[in-house]
């Protein structure tokens, strides 16, 4: 037990950034909403876009309201960061 390192998360470092994580995710989403609008018609697309645009919309008027720097044009809605006091 002499040799025990005591560290905090995360362990495993990468050099992926959060924005190049949710731009894989969105990448991935790709294939769903191409196959929805293909089985589901123009609706889907719709429903796809102002789903989108709500949530964007909502994330950046939150961060504005609460004075935080806005990180929509990142691709991270949500920053988020453990025991910081701002």
């Amino acid at each position: 037990m002499e040799n025990t390192i005591l560290s905090s998360s995360p362990h495993i470092r990468h050099e992926a950034t959060t924005a190049r994580i949710m731009l894989d995710v969105v990448i991935a989403l790709i294939p769903a909403g191409v196959a929805g609008v293909i089985f589901f018609g123009l609706n889907a697309a719709i429903t796809i876009v102002l789903a989108v645009a709500a949530a964007v919309l909502t994330e950046a008027l939150i961060q504005l309201a609460t004075k935080k720097k806005v990180t929509v044009k990142r691709l991270v809605g949500c920053r988020y960061r453990p025991y910081s006091s701002v």
